[in-house]
């Protein structure tokens, strides 16, 4: 087969040769400017605690089971990634997460893959050299919530962009929002406490969940509350959620202690864009007295 641009049509056709393999897994894909991995982290350490067979592709690689291979972008190549799709059916997994870029939706990567669920978590001023505005950063993005790619969204509606997204998308969405009441999912109490916060979350069909989350910061609270939501709606139990909460630790660099026996708190951070860093500084002024 010969055609002048092979990324078009090359996902599609890997998806083709490997039987369409996201369509055998509960599969979730995540976009937003921040909170993929974290969000994605969050929700396969929930499927793990209820005993499902998991993966996750993003950032910091992929994990395979009990297996983990270091990758090189957030959303690998479209023929590499039916590839580790269908590895991860080759081995029973029974759900699959995974970060989608902008850049991969754009360049047709994403083509053959559809999922079960989407989520946005938010979107602020990056990759302007790639997309030129945040209209057009915003346009590839959208895409995800389309039917080509899935079939219900969780969006989180706090996020200016995110509420543009809600009026806009092709398929079924609900609104994921920290203190707005009338959200499909919010926060009914918060209360901060050492090292995180007490939480009651209430959901779709009156579902209500308790417990404490050992994360700090605001933004943690939003990647929380989708990752409950998608874990419910893959069909978790949600009174367990509630008792796995205390449970859940932090992405690898993100806000990430490290104790090497020092008399204050030291913090590794990967974030890199104004917004990122922005959260993170004040994720840690709301939890200290002193100097940061």
């Amino acid at each position: 087969i010969t055609h002048p641009n092979p990324r078009a049509i090359a996902a599609d056709i890997a998806s083709w040769f490997y039987d369409r393999p996201f369509s055998a897994m509960a599969s979730v894909g995540i976009t937003g400017t921040n909170g993929k991995t974290t969000t994605a982290s969050l929700l396969l350490q929930l499927w793990q605690m209820q005993h499902r067979e998991v993966g996750m592709i993003g950032t910091l690689g992929t994990t395979i089971g009990a297996d983990f291979y270091p990758g090189t972008f957030t959303t690998p190549e479209g023929t590499e990634l039916q590839a580790i799709a269908a590895s991860m059916r080759e081995r029973s997994l029974t759900h699959a997460v995974m970060e989608v870029s902008s850049h991969a939706l754009s360049q047709k990567r994403m083509l053959g893959s559809h999922f079960d669920l989407v989520a946005f978590t938010n979107l602020t001023q990056d990759h302007l050299d790639f997309h030129g505005t945040m209209e057009n950063y915003f346009s590839a993005k959208s895409l995800l919530f389309t039917q080509e790619y899935a079939n219900r969204g969780f969006i989180n509606t706090d996020d200016a962009w995110g509420k543009k997204l809600y009026q806009s998308a092709e398929i079924p969405v609900e609104k994921i929002a920290r203190e707005d009441h009338k959200a499909d999912w919010h926060y009914s109490s918060i209360h901060q406490v050492t090292g995180g916060y007490e939480v009651a979350i209430r959901g779709t069909g009156g579902v209500l969940i308790e417990g404490r989350i050992p994360l700090v910061g605001a933004h943690n609270l939003d990647n929380v509350l989708m990752a409950v939501a998608l874990g419910v709606a893959s069909g978790l139990d949600h009174l367990a959620i509630g008792r796995d909460l205390e449970r859940l630790v932090g992405a690898p660099g993100r806000l990430e202690q490290v104790s090497v026996g020092q008399n204050f708190l030291a913090l590794v951070d990967f974030a890199h864009t104004p917004d990122a860093v922005t959260r993170v500084l004040s994720a840690v002024r709301e939890s200290t007295s002193g100097r940061v």
